[in-house]
């Protein structure tokens, strides 16, 4: 339809974008340009465009090049995990330890806490961030269910929150607390607790995360990712 568009610019920055979102789809928010320039190449059969492909990627407003690594991305995907990546980076260096006997937590109901569940406990006393993963039945809720109780204990604030409605049904019905999906509670405001509590925190896209950071109001919250 606009063949002056066969060689062009834009052409070149749709068809590397189009790339680039594909390589996202297979789990990879990176890809080498020596890896983009072979796909457009063989797969696309676009050779007109290659000699374009360097000063698109260093002007364009849509795509991140790093000229150190050679690397590209979705700039928006880019400044995403930039974002988060400093705002745990951030909690890390003014990290603030909890003096709190976790044993007191081992027995929750009639349920005896193993040592690697404890260790949750742990790393939430010792550190801002923590993660607590396991496959599906290794005792992530009853380890949830002891964060709960020392948090109650201890006058800490919190919110459990989770991906989706389903899951934060799931959350709640096992700790017999109310639970929210991340939006929920962003689209109310700013979220000013002592802890937030995310459960399959690896099911959350990376706009939800970034949005839960910019929500946060707490400088000192202690975020734990279960999944």
């Amino acid at each position: 339809i606009r063949p002056e568009l066969n060689d062009s610019k834009q052409r070149c920055e749709a068809l590397m974008m189009t790339i680039l979102r594909l390589n996202e789809q297979e789990g990879s928010t990176r890809l080498s340009g020596n890896v983009l320039y072979r796909y457009m190449r063989d797969e696309y059969n676009t050779p007109q465009l290659l000699p374009l492909v360097k000063d698109v990627a260093m002007e364009s407003d849509i795509i991140y090049y790093d000229e150190k690594s050679k690397d590209l991305s979705v700039r928006s995907t880019y400044l995403g995990e930039l974002k988060i990546a400093d705002f745990i980076k951030e909690k890390l260096a003014n990290n603030k330890k909890l003096n709190i006997d976790i044993e007191k937590y081992r027995n929750i109901g009639e349920f005896s806490l193993s040592d690697m569940q404890m260790n949750g406990l742990k790393n939430f006393c010792d550190s801002n961030v923590s993660i607590i993963a396991g496959y599906s039945g290794s005792g992530k809720s009853q380890s949830a269910k002891g964060l709960v109780q020392l948090m109650e204990d201890n006058g800490l604030s919190y919110l459990l929150l989770s991906s989706t409605g389903k899951a934060s049904k799931v959350l709640g019905e096992s700790c017999n607390r109310r639970a929210y999906t991340v939006h929920k509670k962003c689209y109310e405001g700013d979220i000013n607790v002592d802890v937030c509590l995310i459960d399959e925190a690896g099911m959350l896209a990376l706009d939800t995360m970034c949005m839960l950071v910019n929500a946060i109001a707490n400088p000192n919250m202690r975020i734990v990712m279960l999944g």
